[in-house]
């Protein structure tokens, strides 16, 4: 779609920008906005903000990123990596350190230290 002279735009319809190459637009409506790039676009409406690409998504700040919602779900169709300093899993910062295949634990009945011979097959913990 060819991008519109001001003039031409009126109240019923739709304003579109694009670049001269027509590579990427923006595209706003009474139903939402659309940025379309040639890897993907982003579709803002009432519903739903959505990103979609065939290349890396980043999300980058100097300072803490919040992602709040009654329900995060967060998926990998292979793997998916959390990387920090400290990973806190369901708690408000202290809680208990996990253990690992062949870390120690005592207070079995008989005495003495064993070991965690088997561990989740989906959860990894690093060193």
């Amino acid at each position: 779609m060819a991008p519109q002279a001001a003039s031409q735009i009126s109240a019923s319809t739709a304003w579109v920008a694009a670049s001269p190459n027509g590579k990427y637009s923006i595209t706003v409506t009474d139903e939402g906005i659309n940025l379309n790039t040639p890897g993907g676009g982003i579709v803002l409406n009432e519903k739903a903000i959505n990103i979609n690409s065939t290349a890396p998504v980043n999300i980058k700040s100097s300072t803490t990123v919040y992602i709040n919602g009654v329900a995060v779900n967060i998926s990998g169709g292979a793997t998916t990596n959390i990387t920090g300093g400290i990973i806190n899993l369901n708690n408000a910062g202290s809680g208990f350190p996990a253990a690992r295949v062949g870390d120690s634990v005592t207070g079995n009945p008989g005495g003495g230290i064993n070991s965690i011979i088997t561990g989740s097959g989906t959860v990894l913990i690093g060193k």
